[in-house]
């Protein structure tokens, strides 16, 4: 008698649940929708901009089945678009930043460098000085100053790897949640604005020490030759970049003998 009592007590307690749950039903469908205030519209699409500059796709948006979240949040196609290279874009940036603030960190060193390609240009430039020779002088200081900006564009990114090592960041660089490509361009495109830095440093001390006439320059063959020369540096530069991976002590000593055999077979001293 009292099994039968407590079983009926739980149907009944099961059927108020589902009646319950239909009532609940029945009154969400029936209630309207709300609409979102101009406030949290505004609020929902800054939390959709920042997901896309921080991840790699767009945020699916569960309240619209059926729809695409661009449209959802009020985004075009084009506008996504747009908002992924923006991202890209920044992501890249931040690589040059990083290796700059290392730059200005290690300051001391890059003056040393700096002083030293000087002085070695300056040697070089001076057999030609010696000789007497106006034309050979020229030729001197032009392939000097070109083989000083390759060289550091290669030396730039041939070392990136041993510069994350140094730094203790190889592994969160690697486990960076950006595209592999975007930070190659970001190592590329500092290694460029670097070596034009200090390749203009360089051609205005040999122009000073020689009162060279820079005023008939072709500046424009200059930067064609630097630019074809620089996607060919930074090609085998990323493919030297790879020798510290593979022997920790002799890889960066690698990285400088094939510089060197670079400048053997380059003739841009010649």
């Amino acid at each position: 008698m009292i099994t039968h009592r407590i079983a009926n007590d739980i149907h009944g307690e099961r059927q108020r649940q589902i009646e319950r749950r239909l009532r609940l039903r029945r009154n969400d469908r029936a209630a309207p929708i709300p609409r979102l205030s101009f406030r949290k519209r505004v609020g929902h699409g800054l939390i959709h901009v920042g997901w896309m500059l921080a991840a790699d796709g767009p945020l699916p948006d569960a309240e619209a089945p059926g729809g695409s979240p661009q449209a959802a949040h009020g985004f075009a196609t084009g506008d996504t678009t747009v908002i992924a290279l923006t991202r890209e874009a920044r992501a890249s940036y931040a690589f040059v930043e990083r290796n700059f603030n290392l730059t200005k960190r290690y300051l001391g060193w890059e003056i040393a460098f700096l002083v030293y390609a000087v002085a070695g240009a300056l040697s070089v430039s001076l057999i030609g000085q010696s000789v007497g020779s106006t034309r050979l002088l020229m030729l001197l200081v032009v392939g000097a100053v070109f083989w000083n900006y390759l060289s550091v564009v290669f030396q730039s990114i041939g070392d990136t790897i041993t510069w994350e090592r140094w730094e203790g960041t190889l592994e969160y660089t690697m486990m960076a949640p950006v595209r592999r490509s975007v930070q190659l361009l970001g190592s590329a495109l500092y290694a460029v604005i670097y070596g034009l830095i200090h390749t203009t440093i360089l051609l205005i001390v040999l122009a000073l020490f020689f009162s060279l006439d820079l005023g008939r320059a072709n500046i424009g063959a200059a930067a064609l030759f630097m630019a074809v020369g620089s996607a060919s540096f930074v090609g085998i530069g990323m493919l030297a970049a790879i020798l510290p991976m593979m022997s920790v002590e002799r890889g960066s000593q690698m990285v400088f003998v094939l510089q060197s055999c670079l400048l053997l077979i380059s003739g841009v001293t010649q």
